[in-house]
């Protein structure tokens, strides 16, 4: 039986929400998006990148808000719902032409981290970033 170009065309599209239900929970589940080779390099902009992903509720890990509230239950900060905007930005300037690494801005929480994995904090370096 020989199926014509429009009904081999038509079924595909028919399995579309299948499809994308199957993608959804493989990312859920699986995060076959993620690749810590394509985020890292040894620097610490490199490991911001990374960790602004692993924050990002829309990261390519899938997880949704999963590591940010762990990140926030660790610090006994205020918790961020599933459907709260959240926005994780990189390189911050502050008034004083200074930078922070990463800004974690959620409705009820505004979170700056200083990444210093290869280099001590500067002396007073908290009450410079204003």
């Amino acid at each position: 039986m020989k199926l014509g170009l429009r009904s081999g065309l038509a079924r595909p599209a028919a399995q579309a929400p299948m499809l994308d239900a199957q993608r959804a929970g493989a990312e859920l589940y699986g995060a076959p998006r993620l690749n810590a080779f394509t985020l890292f390099r040894p620097n610490e902009n490199a490991l911001s990148r990374v960790l602004s992903d692993l924050l990002s509720p829309r990261g390519a890990h899938g997880q949704g808000t999963l590591f940010l509230q762990s990140l926030v239950d660790e610090l006994n900060l205020p918790g961020v719902g599933v459907h709260e905007v959240v926005t994780v930005r990189r390189e911050v300037m502050t008034s004083a032409r200074r930078r922070i690494d990463l800004v974690v801005d959620t409705p009820r929480l505004l979170l700056g981290i200083e990444n210093k994995p290869w280099a001590d904090q500067q002396d007073d370096q908290p009450g410079r970033l204003s």
